[in-house]
């Protein structure tokens, strides 16, 4: 499971270009057998990379957690 806050999918980079949605899901669909907190950790990465030397407008928060 992996909720998150419109923060993250309204992310902007330098060239004022949204991550999108589809980005997310990208991320997580490449990473199905990592644990949560990898895949926390990678999408952090990820979205780190995209947003670059732009500021962040809005919060960017999400959860990963595996249901047994």
């Amino acid at each position: 499971l992996f909720l998150y806050t419109d923060g993250l999918t309204e992310l902007l980079n330098s060239q004022q270009k949204m991550w999108a949605e589809r980005s997310v899901i990208k991320v997580i669909l490449k990473n199905t057998t990592t644990n949560p907190q990898q895949l926390v950790s990678i999408m952090s990465r990820n979205y780190k990379n995209y947003q670059g030397e732009a500021e962040l407008e809005d919060d960017v928060t999400f959860i990963a957690c595996r249901i047994i």
